[in-house]
C-alpha cells in the first residue's frame, strides 16, 4: 500500500481488553495515544477460550480392542459363575446322599 493511499484511510486504535490484569494498562496506552494522534479507540472485549470437559463418547461404538476384552471378561465370570454353580451342586448332592 502507496503512503498517500494510507493517508485516506480512518486511523482508528483497537484496544483488547478481556478482564484481566493487563486492561486496565491496555485502556492507559491507548488513552495515551489517542491523545498524542487524535484518533478515536475502538474498544473490543474479547473472551477467552474456555476448554470444555471431555464429552463421554454417546455413539455406542466400542473402541479399538474393547470387544476383545469385553469378551475376555464375559468368559471369566461364565467360568466363575460355572465353578460356584459347580461347586454347590456337588454340596447340594453331597448333603443329600
Amino acid at each position: 500500500m502507496r503512503e498517500e493511499d494510507r493517508s485516506e484511510e480512518p486511523q482508528k486504535i483497537v484496544a483488547l481488553v478481556d478482564g484481566s490484569a493487563y486492561s486496565a494498562s491496555v485502556c492507559d496506552h491507548a488513552a495515551w495515544l489517542s491523545g498524542r494522534t487524535g484518533a478515536p479507540v475502538e474498544l473490543i472485549h474479547m473472551l477467552g477460550r474456555r476448554e470444555a470437559p471431555e464429552r463421554p463418547d454417546l455413539s455406542g461404538a466400542i473402541a479399538l480392542g474393547a470387544r476383545t476384552a469385553l469378551l475376555e471378561e464375559r468368559g471369566r465370570d461364565h467360568d466363575r459363575d460355572r465353578d460356584s454353580a459347580g461347586a454347590a451342586g456337588n454340596r447340594a448332592w453331597q448333603a443329600g446322599g
